[in-house]
């Protein structure tokens, strides 16, 4: 007997929709049911503390794969003490089994995001901040010194790419611009690290915060303050220079443009951009 299309396409969307597990909910641990966690995959060690969050199979799978994110439908449950959402929460896969920590973000589509392989609290996390984007900017700030790229801005660290999930740093010339895009990081004590790392690398006139609009919906974050982080002139705090980027050079003004200002991820792309019109000129 021959099915028609239509009917099995129907079929196959209602188990597909039973199939899908509900969105999380954050409740607090029961005492009685709390759970200890391994210490590391395939220990028989265990750690005592909240359960963090249990995942799926396909969503563990990808994680020891190398992926660093987590989806909210693949979040099977979240257990924490007391009903305020932490920062960091520990990850398990759907059998106990520890997979690491992540940035928990409550309200995302994203919830979880993967800054260590081990159970780490807010200490060594803050240490792994410092380290990370020391590391980010030790690696770029040799290029701002070279001739041939004849610029004095740069993208200092590019979030997941470099372990720090939700952070990026731009350099407009003496202006540092800092956004925080996960719930995770949004904290008095991961902005003061931030700027602490910063200024013991850079000497910056300024560093401002400017969230992007759309992900602080998405992510909840709190109402971006309208004082810089830091300003090395506190009375009259920066927020407008010239910087130069592939021998051009630009006005910024902190409280204009999109994102960050200027894109300065893309300065490569802008450089291979003029190269490919100058071939392309007459004469």
């Amino acid at each position: 007997m021959t099915r028609t299309p239509n009917k099995l396409s129907a079929d196959h969307r209602k188990a597909r929709k039973a199939q899908q597990p509900d969105a999380p909910s954050l409740r607090p641990a029961k005492p009685k049911e709390k759970k200890a966690l391994p210490a590391s995959p395939g220990s028989n060690k265990t750690t005592s503390g909240p359960l963090g969050a249990r995942i799926s199979r396909r969503a563990a799978d990808r994680l020891r794969a190398g992926h660093l994110w987590v989806y909210a439908s693949d979040v099977e449950a979240i257990e924490v003490e007391g009903s305020q959402a932490p920062g960091l929460l520990p990850v398990a896969d759907n059998r106990g089994l520890l997979l690491g920590t992540a940035l928990y973000s409550p309200t995302s589509q994203i919830a979880l995001r993967m800054v260590s392989g081990e159970a780490i609290g807010e200490a060594e996390w803050l240490k792994l901040i410092d380290e990370r984007l020391k590391r980010a900017i030790d690696h770029r700030l040799p290029q701002l010194k070279s001739r041939e790229m004849d610029s004095d801005s740069c993208r200092l660290c590019f979030s997941e790419a470099d372990e720090l999930p939700g952070l990026v740093v731009d350099k407009y010339g003496e202006l540092l611009i800092v956004q925080l895009l996960a719930k995770g990081l949004d904290s008095a004590a991961v902005r003061a690290k931030v700027v602490a790392t910063l200024r013991g690398l850079l000497q910056p006139a300024a560093i401002w915060e400017r969230p992007d609009p759309r992900i602080r919906e998405l992510e909840g974050l709190t109402a971006p303050s309208l004082e810089p982080l830091f300003a090395a002139d506190a009375d009259h705090p920066k927020t407008a220079t010239q910087f130069r980027l592939n021998g051009l050079k630009f006005q910024f003004d902190v409280n204009a443009g999109q994102k960050t200002g200027a894109f300065l991820d893309q300065s490569a792309n802008y450089q291979a951009a003029q190269d490919y019109a100058a071939r392309l000129a007459p004469g």
